[in-house]
């Protein structure tokens, strides 16, 4: 396993352990959360809330999982355009360019699966 692999493993099984909990309705004054994961606190809150059309999330929870997303896709862009140490070291050498250190990309087939 790559450490790229396990770094997208480790991500996703944090995500996943944060938002395991078990919530009980009795009635609306009477709700009880309970984590299910390692962890106690929970990675978002989603409100229910009710209006004249029906019930409905105050934030939606697509917001959640984009912001998910977001958070990793900034972490792989980070990791972008990180050049070697070489050329810095070795200077009386002619370099043609800049040689980059091998990171995620984009649409690497593992990082889009999870």
């Amino acid at each position: 396993v790559s450490m790229a692999d396990a770094s997208v493993s480790s991500y996703v099984n944090t995500i996943c352990e944060r938002c395991d909990h078990v919530v009980t309705v009795r009635s609306a004054s009477d709700v009880s959360v309970v984590s299910a994961g390692a962890s106690g606190a929970g990675l978002f809150t989603l409100e229910l809330a009710v209006g004249e059309d029906g019930e409905f999330f105050r934030v939606p929870p697509a917001m959640c999982k984009d912001a998910v997303l977001s958070v990793y896709a900034r972490g792989v862009e980070a990791t972008l355009g990180i050049p070697q140490i070489e050329r810095q070291v070795m200077e009386s050498l002619f370099w043609s360019d800049t040689p980059m250190l091998q990171t995620l990309s984009r649409g690497e087939g593992f990082v889009a699966e999870q």
